[in-house]
């Protein structure tokens, strides 16, 4: 008899092996630890984190300084045709899911979460502190920057003013999309998620929403 499990197991097998469980030096902070607390965000096909300013280590970040006095700031990476497109086209579309393409960081200064996005769904993740800088680090190691050591701006954002276009280090590529950033930045804080599984915005949701607390559904 073959000692080797069958197809039906080796599935749900993969599956739960391949969830991660949070880094436990990370998360979650400990009863007596200052904690931190961040926002996924979804606005429906896209997902992004909203960060407090007042909370970042100087230096550690540079470009959150471009959004005083706003009271946080919301990072997302996507695709640099697609985001910044004037009009979504099919091409631009497969493009971006089936061809390595430049990419870019859109910042958001953002006032209230809860007031600034009503029409956005929110989960709310309490990090420590530790795992909140290894996150806004990540978001900073995203920035491609100047010879000078400057964020690279590339024009204003899809909210006018309060939002800019930055370039950004990495290529967009299914399964690399702006949702497996979104879950990567939650993961270098040591949050219990797995990024390869985070391709659509619903995936990101439904892994924080085990370990965060939902706070806004969105309009429906």
């Amino acid at each position: 008899m073959s000692r080797l499990p069958s197809a039906s197991l080796v599935l749900p097998l993969f599956l739960c092996g391949g969830c991660l469980g949070p880094v436990k030096t990370l998360y979650p902070p400990a009863a007596n630890q200052e904690s931190r607390i961040v926002y996924v965000v979804s606005h429906g096909w896209h997902t992004g984190v909203i960060i407090p300013r007042e909370h970042i280590p100087e230096g550690l970040w540079p470009a959150a300084a471009d959004f005083d006095p706003a009271r946080h700031v919301e990072a997302g990476w996507g695709d640099d045709g697609f985001y910044r497109a004037e009009k979504i086209t099919l091409w631009i579309s497969l493009k971006a899911l089936f061809w390595p393409t430049p990419s870019v960081l859109h910042l958001v200064g953002v006032g209230d979460p809860l007031a600034d996005f009503p029409a956005s769904k929110l989960v709310q993740v309490e990090l420590s502190r530790r795992g909140f800088e290894r996150l806004c680090a990540h978001v900073s190691q995203t920035h491609e920057y100047s010879a000078d050591g400057r964020a690279l701006r590339l024009g204003s954002g899809l909210y006018g003013r309060e939002s800019f276009f930055y370039q950004a280090r990495g290529k967009y590529y299914l399964p690399k999309t702006c949702n497996y950033w979104t879950a990567q930045a939650l993961r270098t804080a040591g949050c219990p998620i797995t990024p390869i599984y985070c391709v659509t915005a619903g995936n990101v949701l439904f892994q924080t929403k085990r370990f965060g607390r939902e706070v806004s559904r969105g309009r429906r």
